[in-house]
């Protein structure tokens, strides 16, 4: 293709009225101090659609314990982290090493954490814990909320958790990050443009956000992708099938949680509430998507009209049920 012919097919692409854009990112730059990463989302308006954790230093305690043993295989780990109690005033740990810890004697939580399996006891390196209830007090210094047993004293794995604590402490994470900007994505009507991995497609009516979301990305270090895509007919046709196909999934997936709800004894009605309102946004999105690609998504409404009649019947039942 000669120049000219490049300039003219990129002239002709450009006129054609905008779909969206095709978002990536590879999140090179590492963590982020939270002070500037807070200054830099005032800065592009991001701050009430990119909400971050809240990285305290309950939660820099607990990230630096695991971090610290964290790595690789558990057969090629020397130690593990096992967290042995946790009340409203302090967190213990123990330090472990590998090779005397049976799968018998541990259990992942709810947080992922490696915890006891009931009232046992197990042969420590030492312990470590966390002063709760001094955590929000300006009289003591940060690191002096963690607390060492004295066979800790020359340990490499002591002094790695105190390397962590500092940094982690003032810091966000990637995944900090990237949790941040993926559920901003989801509130402006984004869907992943692969199941798994780092691509969505937003609509083209969020470009400011997503220009201010791309020079974000950049002053923090990392390389964002912005892909602009153009109403040309196969374009369309293509972000058709991804849009029904990931709105039908998500339609499924909380269709298979709403029956595991109604057969479990435990489920709580805020639970079956909690999955209307997730009903009720993929309508919203399915609405979006056909108005923007002319996706023919009747049947898929159906389906979410359906399974919201269900749920508000079941709901019904379950308010009557606790009036007798």
């Amino acid at each position: 293709m000669s120049p000219n012919d490049f300039n003219h097919a990129i002239q002709n692409t450009t006129v054609m009225p905008l779909l969206g854009y095709f978002i990536g990112w590879n999140l090179c730059g590492g963590a982020s101090g939270q002070s500037r990463t807070l200054g830099l989302l005032e800065h592009y308006g991001l701050e009430n659609d990119m909400v971050l954790p809240r990285v305290g230093p309950t939660t820099a305690y607990r990230r630096a314990v695991v971090q610290a043993t964290r790595g690789g295989k558990r057969a090629n780990k020397e130690f593990e982290t096992v967290k042995i109690s946790e009340n409203n005033e302090s967190i213990t740990h123990a330090i472990v090493r590998t090779d005397r810890l049976d799968d018998t004697q541990t259990v992942r939580d709810g947080n992922g954490e490696l915890v006891l399996r009931g009232d046992l006891q197990i042969d420590v390196e030492f312990r470590v814990g966390f002063d709760k209830e001094r955590r929000n007090s300006k009289s003591y210094p940060a690191e002096d909320l963690i607390r060492f047993e004295d066979e800790a004293a020359t340990h490499p794995v002591a002094s790695k958790i105190m390397g962590l604590y500092n940094k982690l402490a003032v810091e966000y994470s990637v995944d900090d990050l990237r949790g941040a900007f993926q559920n901003a994505f989801h509130t402006w009507k984004g869907f992943r443009a692969l199941s798994q991995g780092a691509m969505w497609f937003l609509p083209a009516s969020l470009e400011p956000k997503i220009r201010n979301w791309e020079a974000l990305m950049k002053d923090l270090g990392h390389a964002p992708l912005v892909i602009p895509i153009f109403d040309a007919a196969q374009s369309k046709d293509q972000l058709r099938v991804l849009a029904l196909n990931t709105l039908d999934g998500q339609l499924k997936e909380v269709k298979k949680e709403i029956e595991g709800f109604k057969s479990s004894d435990k489920a709580r009605m805020s639970s079956f509430e909690r999955r209307l309102e997730v009903l009720e946004d993929l309508k919203s999105r399915a609405s979006v998507y056909k108005t923007l690609l002319g996706a023919e998504i009747e049947d898929l409404t159906a389906l979410v009209d359906s399974a919201q009649e269900d749920l508000l019947a079941h709901i019904g039942d379950l308010e009557s049920a606790s009036e007798e």
